[in-house]
């Protein structure tokens, strides 16, 4: 894809991605590219809910 120029704007499409963010700035052209973009933003969605659920569970523990 003629957008990525360098790695850096791999990681950066990565990041957004991940983040759910979607700025739409860069975005993979081929299939394999459109897969792995897929995945990561399935993972961060995972990563993000996980994140959620244990400070919501710290924050809910009471002592006894």
């Amino acid at each position: 894809n003629p957008d990525f120029i360098s790695f850096a704007d791999f990681l950066w499409c990565t990041i957004v991605t991940m983040g759910t963010i979607g700025y739409g700035d860069y975005y993979p052209g081929t299939y394999i590219g459109r897969a792995i973009a897929f995945s990561a933003a399935i993972s961060g969605i995972i990563w993000a809910s996980l994140l959620i659920l244990t400070l919501s569970q710290y924050l809910t523990m009471t002592s006894k």
